[in-house]
């Protein structure tokens, strides 16, 4: 019994040691047989995504295209709910863009007479 459980741990050993890429020549001497792997690689896929939506099936998440689509529509509300500025705002509003440009034309004609290059 005891010669069993040491000759189990002798081999237990020896895959980790080909799993940590300590015996190269075994690694080396294995081939992969591409279409075998993509097939697997394919398989692999395909669970991991069924997996991914069950989960969020079971959870309540939405998918990323989902809540995208949420989200537009939200903005979209918003937009249409939003109160429209009165004149007297747009008119302030307006004459803050003419003060800011007016505030940029200054400073570059300030550049342009003392030579500063920016």
């Amino acid at each position: 019994m005891a010669l069993m459980w040491i000759e189990g741990q002798a081999r237990d050993a020896q895959r980790v040691r080909v799993a940590q890429g300590r015996d190269r020549w075994y690694n080396a001497s294995m081939t992969i047989d591409r279409e075998l792997y993509g097939k697997a690689y394919q398989a692999y896929r395909l669970a991991h995504d069924a997996e991914v939506e069950e989960h969020g099936r079971r959870t309540g998440e939405i998918s990323s295209r989902d809540a995208w689509q949420r989200y537009s529509d939200l903005v979209d509300l918003c937009w249409r709910l939003a109160p429209r500025q009165s004149q007297y705002q747009r008119r302030e509003h307006m004459a803050a863009w003419d003060r800011y440009y007016e505030a940029i034309q200054r400073l570059e004609a300030w550049r342009r007479t003392h030579g500063v290059c920016s």
